[in-house]
């Protein structure tokens, strides 16, 4: 596979890669670890790929929430043109080879040239082998902590700024975008069990379950 920085170097310009981003002023530099990046929401892992591949000087785009055929990112070239497509899981288990098999449908299906899959967990064997020799590019948790931290200051206050700007680990609805609220069950077999339910109850009945604190991801599928 190719690197991240290979891959969109005949698309975009590196060279301004940190000069153009807006100073954040921050009390204290966040310290990016992968129990960090595990315990960020969904939506907001989202946020923070975008907020990346815009730092590295991509055209990026977030897709209206729960659409395209599971396309979260897209990304233009200098024409305007959609080049690549980024996936953006905040999954606690690795993701299987399912998935990039449907990354790499899409991918086809559109004529796109490069497709990005970035999780807060890590990769199956059999997905690593699928994505060997395509233009597929995976990044897991360890090395997307890794690019954080090899960011230029601006670029890590940028990303800093998401997280205390934002509550990072309450989930966000997938019909709604809007952060959900936790509940307790009143009945059935879960009774006395806690979970995520959305603010729009009746109209909007999606929940999620509490992960524990040691596994504290959302799992948005």
């Amino acid at each position: 596979m190719p690197s991240l920085r290979q891959a969109l170097a005949t698309y975009i310009n590196h060279d301004a890669e940190a000069d153009e981003l807006d100073n954040i002023q921050a009390n204290k530099e966040i310290v990016w670890t992968e129990n960090l990046l595990k315990s960020i929401e969904w939506k907001l892992f989202e946020d923070l790929c975008m907020e990346f591949l815009r730092i590295k000087n991509c055209d990026a785009k977030v897709t209206s929430t729960g659409a395209d055929g599971g396309i979260d990112i897209k990304i233009t070239d200098r024409n305007g043109i959609v080049f690549a497509i980024a996936q953006c899981k905040a999954w606690s288990k690795p993701v299987g080879v399912k998935p990039i098999r449907e990354l790499y449908g899409i991918m086809a299906g559109e004529r796109i040239k490069l497709g990005l899959f970035l999780t807060t967990s890590g990769f199956s064997e059999d997905a690593r082998n699928f994505a060997d020799g395509k233009s597929l590019i995976l990044i897991d948790s360890r090395e997307m902590v890794e690019a954080i931290n090899q960011l230029a200051p601006n670029g890590r206050a940028k990303l800093d700024g998401l997280i205390r700007q934002n509550d990072y680990q309450t989930p966000t609805c997938v019909n709604c975008n809007t952060k959900m609220v936790k509940r307790t069950a009143k009945t059935g077999p879960n009774a006395g069990n806690a979970f995520w339910g959305c603010v729009n109850f009746p109209r909007c009945k999606n929940t999620m379950k509490v992960r524990k604190q040691s596994d504290a991801s959302s799992t948005h599928q």
